[in-house]
């Protein structure tokens, strides 16, 4: 008897997020941020896209480069901020938050 077994079809699973650490800066100073985004490739030719954005704090915040995990953010009043980067691998959507003290 010839058996063929198929291989089983390979699981997507979300991509890994990691905002980095939580930190503190002065307002008006540029904080480097340094999120790492890993993903496993599936769905082949799926649309990946990450992006920073605000969550919460007493002011604006802008983002260098929104679209890039390694980036500066810049936050217009002091007070504590709460940032995330999200991930898509074009199916599934993870994030990571990070505190930002702005003195």
């Amino acid at each position: 008897i010839d058996v063929t077994v198929a291989p089983a079809a390979a699981l997507n699973t979300a991509p890994l997020v990691a905002a980095g650490p939580d930190a503190r800066v002065l307002v008006g100073t540029p904080l480097a941020l340094d999120g790492l985004v890993t993903d496993d490739g599936l769905p082949a030719g799926g649309a990946r896209a990450q992006s920073w954005a605000p969550v919460r704090g007493p002011g604006p915040v802008s983002f260098a480069a929104p679209g890039s995990a390694a980036t500066t953010a810049t936050f217009g009043l002091p007070g504590r901020y709460v940032i995330e980067l999200t991930a898509t691998d074009g199916e599934l959507v993870s994030s990571d938050t990070l505190l930002v003290d702005v003195l």
